[in-house]
C-alpha cells in the first residue's frame, strides 16, 4: 500500500487537463469502493448473522468492519471536495 500510494503521487504521469489535481482520484474512488463494498457489506452480513444466531463474534466483526468503513468514508468525504473546488469552483 505504501508503494502504491507513493507511485500514485509521484510516478504516475500528469493528466492532460487537470494536471496533478487528478491524483486525488487515486485515493478518492478506491476509498469509496472499499467503504461501500467490503466494509459496510460486512457490517450488514455480520449484523444479520448476529441477530439470527446471537453469537457475539459476529457483533465484534461488524463493529470492526464499521470502523474501517467510517475511516474510508472519511477519506472519501475529504478528498471529494478537495478535488471539486479547483475543478468545478464549488465544494
Amino acid at each position: 500500500m505504501v508503494f502504491a500510494s507513493l507511485a500514485a503521487l509521484w510516478l504516475a504521469p500528469r493528466e492532460a487537463e487537470m494536471g496533478d489535481l487528478q491524483r486525488l482520484f487515486y485515493f478518492h474512488m478506491p476509498s469509496a469502493w472499499i467503504a461501500l463494498g467490503p466494509a459496510f457489506t460486512s457490517v450488514f452480513v455480520c449484523s444479520v448473522a448476529f441477530l439470527a444466531t446471537g453469537k457475539p463474534a459476529y457483533d465484534r466483526v461488524a463493529g470492526a468492519a464499521a470502523e474501517i468503513g467510517v475511516l474510508f468514508t472519511t477519506i472519501t468525504l475529504v478528498t471529494g471536495p478537495l478535488w471539486a473546488k479547483p475543478a468545478w469552483g464549488v465544494y
